[in-house]
């Protein structure tokens, strides 16, 4: 399962294109670091924190706010220089973020002694281990996701193959364009890396309508991938290649870490910067931006106006959290999306045409209309009420699954049996939930059974 020269092409069926207003312009704006940064745990259900520092602590860029209990190695750290300003927690006293106010100059803790660039050759006779090293020193390997659980891997073990979506096609989240403008040498030493953790079984897809990026990367990318949301997921791109069980536990990566592990590599100092969107129908002026890791919601969105009743969402808008303005974007998420809040009922919507609602059947008027962009809300356009056997979650599975017997097992406590219409190769990404007529939130049962099949130690 080597890399390969040539490029290989993957369609995948069934998919959907979510035509919503609101997507970011490819104008970046650079955003002042604010005054206050917050730092979230990885947004995995196996990390176990261990707290090093309190309120009052004083850290630096690079210092170690928390490591991993489970994974001693793996730590977690500072994107600012100043005070600990406060520690808050969530549910079930989880810790939440810790807030950190920066320092006027800021200083780095010198994390490594490597001191000089590495070129993409040298990368070649560093051996593995030196390189596991060196990305655990630097606080990157929580980077690194493993399936089919998309948690942080073992840094022991070996990966069967490690995968790379350089494309994002969930809206609204950053362009693969965008991303890799002046860093495709970057990107390079990264792919190099990421070539030596995983013993050379390296994939690296893109999208088909990423025709540049695709010519600037001939030489690295292995696939070319052909689909709306979520084709270039890297779980569908897993699935859609795989050869064997054992890469049931492949590991994967987004294209922005790459970058971020090759700045490492070649300074030898933590990267604080990420490149975000911030879009949806709630933004008058959607765009990309880059930002220092840990920024507020508030603060990202003091520049644009926004609509009234808003809801925030961390992430992409089918996977995302919702969240507050007071709350901080983790370092692994890499958008905000805003949405207008409806809770109102509508007054007889059976009889109106729907020429504005999005539809994937022809049940409104606007199915057989030009495709348009909709302004997508929070209105679920009806109450939750029992599976009807309708199969339309199947056509919009990427992954060819039957959502609704999967669904149905779960409901009658049979998950060996929902394992077997493949639970586990679930891959998230909330199309049967979106699609759904009976407005079953099918995506979050599916996460939670996979929870627990995660603590009884089912792997694939």
């Amino acid at each position: 399962m080597a890399q390969v020269s040539f490029m290989k092409t993957i369609t995948v069926p069934n998919t959907c294109e979510i035509n919503c207003l609101g997507k970011p312009s490819l104008e970046v704006k650079t955003l002042e670091a604010p005054e206050l940064i917050g730092v979230k745990p990885p947004s995995v259900s196996n990390f176990e924190l261990c707290l090093h520092v309190s309120i009052g602590d004083h850290v630096q860029i690079g210092t170690r706010l928390f490591s991993d209990k489970k994974y001693r190695e793996v730590h977690i750290l500072s994107p600012a220089s100043g005070q600990i300003s406060d520690i808050r927690y969530g549910p079930k006293n989880a810790l939440d973020v810790i807030v950190i106010k920066r320092d006027k100059e800021e200083s780095r803790l010198q994390i490594s002694d490597q001191k000089t660039s590495l070129s993409t050759y040298q990368l070649s006779q560093v051996t593995r281990d030196s390189l596991v090293t060196s990305l655990l020193d630097g606080g990157l390997w929580t980077s690194f996701r493993q399936f089919p659980f998309r948690n942080i891997p073992d840094p022991k073990q070996i990966p069967p193959a490690i995968y790379v979506s350089i494309d994002q096609d969930e809206p609204f989240l950053p362009n693969g364009t965008v991303l890799l403008k002046d860093h495709i040498e970057l990107f390079g030493i990264g792919v190099a890396v990421l070539n030596n953790i995983a013993n050379g079984n390296l994939y690296i897809g893109v999208s088909q309508k990423n025709p540049r990026i695709k010519s600037a990367l001939r030489e690295l990318i292995t696939h070319q991938i052909i689909g709306d949301y979520p084709a270039n997921d890297p779980g569908v791109f897993l699935y859609h290649t795989k050869t064997s069980s054992e890469l049931n536990n492949a590991w994967y990566i987004t294209a922005q870490d790459v970058l971020r592990i090759a700045e490492w590599i070649v300074t030898a100092h933590y990267p604080i910067d990420q490149l975000i969107t911030l879009g949806g129908p709630g933004v008058s002026k959607p765009m990309h931006y880059k930002t220092r890791i840990g920024m507020s919601i508030k603060d990202i969105v003091r520049e644009t106006t926004i609509t009234p009743n808003p809801r925030y969402i961390a992430g992409g808008i089918m996977t995302g959290r919702t969240t507050t303005q007071d709350d901080f974007l983790g370092a692994d998420e890499h958008g905000v999306n805003v949405l207008s809040e409806e809770t109102d009922q509508e007054w007889v919507p059976y009889i109106k045409p729907g020429l504005y609602r999005p539809t994937s059947t022809t049940a409104f008027l606007s199915a057989l209309l030009p495709i348009r962009r909709h302004p997508l809300t929070t209105a679920l356009q009806g109450s939750p009420r029992d599976c009807i056997s309708c199969g339309d979650c199947m056509p919009v599975c990427p992954v060819n699954l039957l959502p609704q017997f999967i669904h149905k097992h779960l409901e009658n406590n049979q998950e060996n049996l929902a394992i077997e219409h493949g639970l586990l190769d679930c891959v998230e990404c909330g199309l049967c939930s979106y699609i759904c007529p009976s407005k079953i939130e099918l995506t979050a049962t599916f996460k939670s059974a996979r929870s627990r099949l995660e603590k009884t130690g089912v792997s694939s």
